[in-house]
C-alpha cells in the first residue's frame, strides 16, 4: 500500500480487496494488522465471521485464506499479542477469546462477577503483556464504560482489576462505546482514546500495578470544540514512530525532549489532530523508528474498477475568461515530504492549507499547550473560492443564481433525509416493541416448562423418600445373608438421587443457555427473524431435554416397582429367602 499527497492527480484505487464474509448483507466490524508479518490480518464481520488472510499485493492472487470461523457472536474488538503468535478478540457478549492466527481456540474467558455492566460487550481490547490484556466492557444504553485488567496465569484463576477512572462518558457522546489502546510499553504505559470521551487518558504500569495516570491540565492532551462549541470525539486514533526532530519545550529553549512518538487522532468534526507524546524520565527508551525514502516509481495504485474509472482526482475546469491554472512546481529532490504532502521545516511557511478546520476559539490555546501539531488548518480548504480544492485544483467560479438553488436543493434533500431518518427511527421502534413482547412471551414459556421439570424432580424426590425407610425397615426383619441384596437396594436409591443432581444440572445449564441467547438477540436489536431461529434451536433442545428426562423417569418408575414388588414379596414369605433380582436401565 503507498499513502498518496493531497495534491496527487492520478487516479486512486484500492491494490487489493478482501471479503470478510460470504453473506452479501455482512459488514466488517474491526481488523488489526499481524504485528509479526506485515501481510496477514485479522479481520471480523457482523455475521459473526473472523478470517485470517495474507495480502499479496504483487501476486495473481491477491490474498490467500489463512484461518476462517465462525463463533457465537460477532466481535467488536481484536488485539494481537506482541510476537504476534496469537491473538485475542472480545465479542457481543462479553466474552474474551484467546487464538491461534489460524483462528484454533485456546481459551475462552466470561466477564468477572464484579462487571456492573448490563449484557456486557467487549468493546475494548489490548494484549498488553504475556498474561496481562486489558478488557473494557459496555453496552448502548450504559453512559459509562467498564475498564478492566484481566490477568490469566497457568495453572491459576483468572484475576480481575478495575481502572475506574477510565469509563468515563461524555453526556454529549452519541456514538456507540468503543476504546482503542495505542500501545507505548517499552515505557510501560498505554494510550486510550474512547469514542464518548474527547480526552486521551494515559494507563501506566508502577511497582507490577497498571493504573490510570492523570496529567496536569498543561499537558493533557484533549480534543477541541467545534465552532458550536460543543465537544468533538475521536474517530480513530494510530501511532507515528518516526518523528525525527528534537522537541522544544519551552519558550526559552532551555527545556528539550527527544524524537517522541506522535499520537494521531481524527475527531468526529473532520480534524485531524496529533499530539506529541513525551516521557521525561531520565533513561527513557527511546521508541523512534526510522523512515524510510520511498521511491516516486515504485509507487503504484490499483486498476480501474470497471465502469467507473476509479477514483480520479483530476483538475477542476479553470473559470471563464481566467488563465489555466499552471501546474504544480515538481519537488527538488532535496525536498522530502510527509505522509500528507507537506513540505518539510524549511518550507512549511509556504505550505498551502489542506485538511480539516482550525479548531473553536478557546480551544487553539489548550490545543497549543499541549504540544498538538494541527498537521494543516481548513478554513480556507473549506473555501473553495479562497484557497482551491482539496487536492489543490482551482474550481470553477459558480454563478450566485445557481449557488442559491444548490443551497434550496440541499435544504430540501436535507429535510427529507431527516423525515425518512425518523420514518425509520418509528418504524425500528415499533418493531423492537413488537420482538420484546415477543421475547417475553417465549421467556415465560421457558419459566412454565422448568417449573414443570422442577416438580417432575420433586415427584422422584418422594419416591425415594418412601422407599428408603421401607428398605431400612425390611433390613431388620431379614437375616445377615441377605443383608449384603439391601445394600444393593441402597446403592441403586443413591444411583437416582445422583440422576436427581444430574437433572438439576441439566436445568440449570438450558436456563443460562436460553437466557444467553435472549440476551444476544435483545442486544444485536436482530428482530422476527432471528427470534424465530432461537425459537427453533430453543424447541430441539426442549425437546430432546424432556426426551432424555423422560426415559430416565421411565425407567425409575419401572425399576421402584420391580423393588417394591420384590420387598412386597419378601415380607411375605421370610422364611425361605430367594435371591433378590433387580433389573436397571439407567439412561445417562
Amino acid at each position: 500500500a503507498a499513502a498518496f499527497s493531497l495534491d496527487y492527480q492520478g487516479h486512486i484505487s484500492p491494490l487489493s480487496t478482501v471479503r470478510v464474509s460470504a453473506d452479501a448483507g455482512a459488514t466488517a466490524r474491526c481488523f488489526e494488522w499481524s504485528p509479526a508479518a506485515a501481510d496477514t490480518l485479522v479481520a471480523a464481520a457482523s455475521d459473526k465471521s473472523l478470517v485470517t488472510v495474507t495480502v499479496k499485493a504483487e501476486s495473481s492472487t491477491p490474498s490467500s485464506l489463512v484461518g476462517e470461523r465462525k463463533l457465537g457472536a460477532a466481535v467488536r474488538a481484536i488485539s494481537w499479542s506482541r510476537k504476534g503468535k496469537q491473538l485475542v478478540v472480545g465479542d457481543d457478549l462479553g466474552k474474551v477469546i484467546q487464538m491461534k492466527p489460524e483462528l484454533d481456540i485456546v481459551r475462552s474467558t466470561m466477564p468477572p462477577d464484579s462487571c456492573t455492566i448490563p449484557n456486557p460487550a467487549v468493546v475494548g481490547l489490548c494484549w498488553m503483556t504475556t498474561t496481562e490484556f486489558l478488557v473494557v466492557y459496555g453496552n448502548q444504553a450504559a453512559k459509562d464504560v467498564q475498564a478492566t485488567i484481566m490477568i490469566t496465569k497457568k495453572d491459576k484463576p483468572v484475576t480481575w482489576t478495575e481502572l475506574p477512572d477510565l469509563g468515563y462518558g461524555s453526556p454529549q457522546a452519541q456514538t456507540a462505546p468503543a476504546l482503542t489502546a495505542l500501545c507505548l510499553l517499552e515505557w510501560n504505559a498505554l494510550l486510550t482514546t474512547s469514542s464518548r470521551s474527547p480526552d486521551v487518558s494515559v494507563v501506566g504500569k508502577a511497582a507490577e500495578t497498571w493504573q490510570v495516570w492523570v496529567p496536569d491540565e498543561l499537558h493533557q492532551a484533549a480534543l477541541p470544540t467545534n465552532a458550536a462549541t460543543a465537544e468533538t470525539f475521536p474517530v480513530g486514533a494510530e501511532l507515528d514512530f518516526s518523528a525525527s526532530e528534537t522537541l522544544v519545550l519551552t519558550a526559552d529553549g532551555t527545556k528539550r525532549a527527544p524524537p517522541s512518538p506522535i499520537v494521531c487522532i481524527l475527531t468526529t468534526d473532520g480534524l485531524l489532530m496529533a499530539y506529541h507524546a513525551v516521557l521525561l524520565r531520565t533513561g527513557a527508551v527511546s521508541m523512534q523508528i526510522p523512515r524510510k525514502a520511498v521511491n516516486p516509481s515504485s509507487v503504484r495504485v490499483g486498476a480501474k474498477p470497471a465502469g467507473t474509472g476509479g477514483q480520479t482526482v483530476a483538475a477542476a475546469p479553470a473559470a471563464p475568461g481566467a488563465p489555466a491554472a499552471a501546474p504544480p512546481p515538481a519537488p527538488a529532490s532535496t525536498v522530502q515530504r510527509s505522509l500528507f504532502g507537506a513540505p518539510t521545516r524549511a518550507t512549511a511557511a509556504a505550505a498551502p492549507a489542506a485538511i480539516g478546520r482550525s479548531p473553536a476559539a478557546g480551544s487553539t490555546a489548550r490545543a497549543a499547550r499541549c504540544c498538538a501539531h494541527l498537521l494543516a488548518q481548513c478554513e480556507t480548504a473549506r473555501t473553495p473560492d479562497a484557497a482551491g480544492s482539496l487536492f489543490g485544483a482551482a474550481p470553477a467560479a459558480a454563478p450566485a443564481a445557481t449557488a442559491a438553488a444548490a443551497a434550496k436543493a440541499a435544504a430540501a434533500a436535507a429535510a427529507s433525509a431527516a423525515a425518512a431518518a425518523d420514518a425509520a427511527k418509528a418504524e425500528k421502534q415499533r418493531k423492537l416493541v413488537e420482538d420484546r413482547g415477543k421475547v417475553n412471551i417465549l421467556l415465560q414459556e421457558v419459566q412454565n416448562e422448568a417449573t414443570a421439570l422442577v416438580d417432575e424432580m420433586a415427584r422422584m424426590r418422594e419416591i425415594t423418600s418412601a422407599t428408603r425407610p421401607t428398605i431400612e425397615q425390611i433390613e431388620r426383619e431379614m437375616k445377615v445373608e441377605e443383608t449384603n441384596k439391601l445394600h444393593e437396594i441402597n446403592g441403586y436409591v443413591r444411583e437416582m438421587e445422583e440422576e436427581e443432581r444430574r437433572n438439576e444440572r441439566m436445568l440449570k445449564t438450558a436456563t443460562i443457555r436460553v437466557a444467553d441467547r435472549l440476551r444476544m438477540v435483545e442486544e444485536a436489536g436482530e428482530g422476527v427473524g432471528a427470534l424465530a431461529t432461537m425459537r427453533k434451536d430453543y424447541d430441539y433442545d426442549r425437546e430432546e431435554s424432556l426426551s432424555q428426562l423422560q426415559r430416565r423417569v421411565t425407567s425409575a418408575r419401572t425399576s421402584m416397582a420391580e423393588v417394591q414388588k420384590e420387598l412386597t414379596r419378601m415380607r411375605n414369605a421370610p422364611e425361605s429367602p430367594q435371591v433378590l433380582s433387580i433389573g436397571c436401565e439407567m439412561d445417562v
